[in-house]
């Protein structure tokens, strides 16, 4: 439970550590992966409401927010937690949580629509993200300026952005609530009850001390935005057209038959590693780390670690080839052949600078074993030329550059559970 409240932008009073990414780059599919991490924790935890008039409270008042977004940003879930908290969070990649004890204090559904545009708004401005990519800068950063005064500085730092993070989603919240018709008048009475909440604590910090901006300020602010975007006609303005989810996570998807391939499995969790001989002596380690459905066929995630440098790429695979995105952080990273698995009898088959020829089937055995009925592939490349060996239902096992004297040997294997 602390490693999902760690990844988590609250609503209300719960003052959150700042994430420390696990990535360099966050793409979507990673964020996406994260939160849905999280959300299994959650869900496992044991504590999900079984109060049927809450989930269908919130799940009613959820559906009618989606419904007037434009392409969705992200899988978007809600789920009710059985605690008495007055809060909601939001997890990466749109997962959201709302408590019992704020659903049982919200007055009605205008006020529980806002709590839950507002946990959007943290989603759709990708405010996890930010945050995680804000606060490695600023340990870096303070790192410059010593212990205490660099500690001193991260935190303040992190309480300043959260704050602004918060603002940011009201105000999303509001042209979210508003399209939806629900009330303007009652847009900040969840921001009332967090007020009068905030009032009977006692030894409040100082307001550049706390991670959320005082709720008395933020009804002020909240009125101010409902009158603009009605003054304005938000409520009856057309959503803006956003590309599909899908091209957002894979990219433009080559236009061709995606399959499943015996020579390049991807079920998460597998592991293969190398041993290579020759010049750049060394190991390195491929990982599938999920494979998602893209409405067309299965795009799996690969992140490969050689010499302590970890590369993240996307591949599909087609009955005969391999392609591959290498930029999944960038929505315009195109799509490129791999490699090609050429069949028996039939002509070699050129993909880019490179020509693929079938050269028979063989058993080898590498340190990680033997493999039978290894389809073995000569790809050209000008002066360039490999063979290669794929063992069904394992992959490459084996490449041989001979001419540059360098031999990459299959040396551990272990397969994800499927």
């Amino acid at each position: 439970m602390r490693r999902l409240l760690a990844l988590a932008c609250g609503v209300a009073l719960a003052s959150v550590a700042a994430p420390q990414s696990p990535f360099g780059r966050l793409d979507r599919q990673k964020e996406i992966e994260l939160g849905r991490e999280a959300y299994d924790d959650l869900l496992a935890f044991g504590r999900i409401s079984k109060n049927q008039a809450y989930i269908q409270r919130v799940n009613r008042v959820f559906d009618t927010l989606l419904a007037v977004m434009p392409e969705k940003e992200y899988p978007y879930q809600v789920v009710v937690v059985a605690e008495e908290t007055v809060n909601a969070f939001c997890l990466p990649g749109g997962y959201i949580a709302v408590y019992e004890g704020l659903i049982a204090r919200v007055p009605d559904d205008d006020a529980l629509a806002f709590v839950l545009a507002h946990e959007i708004g943290h989603a759709s401005n990708r405010h996890w993200v930010r945050q995680s990519r804000k606060s490695q800068g600023d340990i870096l950063f303070g790192m410059l300026l010593g212990d205490l005064i660099g500690t001193i500085y991260v935190n303040l730092s992190r309480l300043s952005h959260t704050r602004q993070h918060e603002s940011e989603a009201d105000r999303y919240a509001v042209g979210l609530y508003v399209k939806a018709g629900y009330d303007p008048a009652d847009a900040a009475e969840s921001m009332r009850l967090f007020a009068k909440m905030d009032e009977k604590k006692r030894n409040k910090l100082p307001p550049y001390l706390q991670s959320h901006p005082s709720p008395r300020g933020r009804v002020e602010a909240i009125e101010k935005e409902v009158k603009q975007a009605v003054a304005s006609g938000v409520a009856s303005a057309p959503p803006p057209s956003l590309p599909a989810l899908d091209a957002r996570l894979y990219g433009a998807l080559p236009e061709v038959p995606i399959a499943s391939n015996p020579w390049f499995p991807t079920i998460p969790g597998s592991e293969w590693e190398y041993a290579v001989e020759g010049p750049g002596t060394g190991r390195y380690r491929l990982r599938c780390i999920s494979a998602g459905d893209s409405g067309r066929g299965v795009v799996a995630r690969f992140e490969q670690v050689f010499a302590g440098r970890t590369v993240s790429y996307q591949a599909l695979a087609t009955a005969d080839s391999v392609w591959r995105r290498n930029r999944p952080e960038l929505e315009s990273s195109g799509w490129q052949v791999e490699t090609v698995f050429p069949q028996e009898g039939a002509e070699p088959r050129t993909a880019g600078s490179w020509q693929y020829a079938y050269a028979g089937t063989e058993t080898l055995t590498t340190p990680a074993g033997r493999f039978a009925d290894c389809l073995k592939v000569q790809a050209k490349d000008g002066t360039r030329e490999l063979t290669l060996w794929y063992a069904p239902q394992v992959g490459l096992v084996r490449r041989l550059n001979e001419k540059a004297g360098v031999d990459e040997k299959l040396v551990r294997f272990t397969r994800g559970a499927s």
